[in-house]
């Protein structure tokens, strides 16, 4: 896809942002494009109006690599180029004049205030008579606010999406699952907007519940997105709430969670559908809330409440998301330590809590008693990830009260539990530090011998400077891929072991492909291989075998062709 200005910048975006951009875009979404010395500018309507600014090179064509290109919503924060930004550079592909677009933008302003109020309004009776969503806009905007009414409309939104997209029995296939959900998640937002545009944040939230209950009862078939990419719509209204409606707004939010995370659910697949709603708003509430010195006391007391009554069993691990959250929200509180650890005795059986609550314990200067908690849990461990989780606890610990001989032991026992060579070196380099110099021979043996994982064995060989047992692992387990971390530094030594490494490894993929894409996976570790020093020869000599050994193979020679082989 080469852009009009002969850009491919399409390339920055995975293809779920790339082609809602592309919908939203062809869906009318995109509005008040300009440009001005800055870049290109846009205003992208998704769950909210997103300000979108998309940085251009000099000859005035948007950037490729998308430096300095940003937008509002939170997606691009945390994850980088979004849908809105790809809906404005397709928007932009097809600007045939921005400037005089946008002197026709000006123009229009000028013509409004030069007409009559009678005409005016005469245009804007016409206008809204003629298109229905339009005329749902301004009753919500302009009219007494009604959440039935709100969500009679939203019902009467996704029902016509479903009408649009469905069959005759409502039901919505992959082809039409994405336009659906872009077209029922307008219908709620579109509805909801002018609320919180008018800053009724009672009545905006209000319209939201009302939504999700409207969402429980909709069939979409096989549209599984549907009921999250709708729900997230609702969620975004909240943090608008939340971000533009001061101190009221986070009060009406706070306020309203909790009474729908008290409907408990039921048997069938609608309920089901609350069960997930739930999750999602528990999730919000505690992510906005819990370090809130403002609303942190209700999530201690919904977190309290539902784990004394066990309405936490409910959530998927609920009773551990719920005493997390709750210490969480304690500490902000300035509950002391002892309050604390009373909340999650009953739940020290789920690690995650012991693990938090010794974190407690220790930034308080009880170390003593955080270790006791932590080698009590040792007892209930189960899985080999436990154990991993509950010794990393107990390093930080042992590395407060500077015990050294406990901390070398944990160290011990981390590399040897570790499936992590990365992690396995740190805690290698730390052991190290701490064991005299003429023990550290007979104490790196003993670890090694203990280390069953291949990639940390190897990797701490290659710390260790041992090659030739680091080289003897590989070849044991005939491991190429391993191989291509540690090849530079093995070649130097023992270049004609890692070359016979990598031949034996081409000519056995080779040997089972038949395809192009196979030649190909088999050939890239002959090109590697040609990469090394003093492989110059073999390279060519390997090339010349495959050659002779598969002379009528066209796709094969092609590919070897094409790595100079």
């Amino acid at each position: 896809m080469s852009t009009r200005h002969g850009l491919d910048w399409h390339l920055a975006f995975d293809d779920g942002p790339l082609s809602r951009g592309l919908a939203y875009y062809e869906r009318g979404l995109v509005s008040d494009l300009q440009r001005d010395q800055e870049g290109w500018h846009a205003t992208v309507r998704g769950s909210w109006d997103y300000e979108v600014t998309v940085a251009t090179l000099e000859d005035g064509t948007p950037d490729p690599d998308h430096a300095n290109t940003s937008c509002s919503c939170p997606y691009f924060s945390a994850a980088g180029p979004c849908k809105h930004i790809a809906a404005t550079c397709f928007a932009i592909e097809d600007e045939p004049t921005p400037i005089a677009k946008a002197h026709g933008d000006a123009d229009w302003e000028a013509l409004l205030r030069s007409i009559t109020p009678q005409d005016r309004e005469a245009f804007l009776h016409d206008l809204l008579s003629r298109d229905t969503q339009l005329r749902r806009e301004f009753i919500a905007r302009f009219g007494e606010l009604n959440v039935a009414d709100a969500r009679r409309a939203i019902a009467s939104g996704i029902d016509s999406a479903l009408c649009r997209y469905g069959d005759g029995y409502g039901y919505i296939d992959w082809h039409n699952e994405l336009a659906f959900e872009l077209d029922a998640s307008a219908a709620i937002r579109d509805v909801i907007r002018p609320y919180v545009d008018r800053g009724a944040w009672q009545a905006a939230f209000d319209v939201s519940l009302a939504a999700l209950a409207v969402i429980r009862s909709v069939d979409a078939g096989r549209a599984d997105g549907f009921y999250s990419t709708a729900t997230d719509v609702c969620l975004d209204i909240w943090r608008v709430i939340v971000t533009h409606g001061g101190d009221a707004g986070s009060d009406v939010v706070a306020k309203g969670i909790p009474a729908f995370l008290a409907v408990v659910p039921g048997d069938d697949d609608v309920e089901d559908v609350l069960g997930l709603q739930q999750s999602d708003a528990f999730g919000f509430f505690v992510s906005t809330f819990q370090d809130n010195a403002r609303h942190a006391a209700k999530v201690y007391e919904w977190c309290a409440t539902a784990l004394h009554t066990g309405l936490a069993r409910f959530y998927w691990n609920g009773e551990r998301h719920h005493a997390i959250a709750a210490l969480h929200a304690m500490r902000t509180m300035g509950k002391s330590v002892d309050e604390r650890v009373a909340l999650a005795r009953p739940y020290l059986r789920i690690l995650k809590v012991r693990r938090e609550m010794a974190s407690d314990l220790l930034a308080s200067d009880r170390a003593d008693e955080a270790i006791a908690l932590l080698r009590e849990g040792l007892a209930n461990c189960l899985s080999p990830d436990d154990l991993l989780a509950i010794h990393t606890s107990l390093l930080d610990c042992y590395e407060v009260q500077g015990d050294v001989e406990q901390t070398k032991r944990c160290l011990e026992e981390l590399i040897h539990r570790t499936s992590s060579p990365k992690d396995a070196v740190t805690w290698w380099h730390k052991l190290r530090e701490l064991t005299a110099e003429c023990d550290w021979d007979e104490v790196a043996n003993e670890v090694l011998q203990r280390v069953q994982v291949l990639d940390v064995r190897c990797a701490l060989l290659a710390e260790q400077g041992r090659l030739d047992d680091l080289l003897t692992e590989i070849e044991k387990h005939n491991d190429a891929d391993l191989l291509k971390d540690y090849d530079v530094l093995l070649a130097q030594d023992y270049p004609a072991r890692v070359i016979k490494l990598y031949r034996n490894k081409v000519m056995s993929d080779l040997d089972r492909a038949s395809s192009r894409n196979g030649y190909r996976a088999a050939l890239l570790y002959l090109e590697r291989m040609g990469t090394l020093p003093q492989a110059d020869q073999a390279f060519v000599d390997t090339a010349a075998d495959i050659r002779a050994i598969y002379p009528r193979r066209p796709a094969l020679h092609d590919e070897l062709s094409k790595i100079g082989g």
